[in-house]
């Protein structure tokens, strides 16, 4: 080859090279723009998710304490429930008195009207 011809394909080679630079550095402008911007997506996303986590936890406790009123509420109106009970059925069992002592009147009353008739007649 003349040095002409190889001077030739040496600048075909250097211009291809830097053609080729170029388009290497324009692709890693390009990737490190395209991490740049995943990374901050990543962080926004992040920050999202410990808001959202944050939310939820503090919707738990919420929800924590309104079970545990409920719990307690529960409690009280069992145990006045109970209370309300061992009252009807004292208040049975004293009806039940009541109803056998009138029961016991009413046959002395029919057993005085008895007598009282058999010596109006006599």
């Amino acid at each position: 080859l003349s040095s002409s011809e190889s001077a030739e394909e040496l600048r075909h080679l250097i211009a291809a090279m830097q053609n080729e630079f170029q388009r290497l550095r324009s692709s890693k402008i390009q990737a490190e723009a395209k991490a740049e911007k995943l990374q901050t997506d990543l962080s926004i996303q992040q920050q999202e998710m410990e808001q959202h986590f944050e939310n939820l936890s503090m919707e738990n406790e919420r929800l924590k304490s309104i079970s545990n009123e409920h719990q307690v509420n529960l409690e009280n109106l069992n145990a006045e429930n109970a209370r309300l009970e061992s009252v009807a059925n004292e208040n049975q069992a004293n009806f039940a008195r009541v109803l056998n002592k009138v029961r016991v009147l009413e046959n002395e009353n029919r057993s005085l009207q008895g007598g009282l008739g058999e010596m109006q007649a006599g």
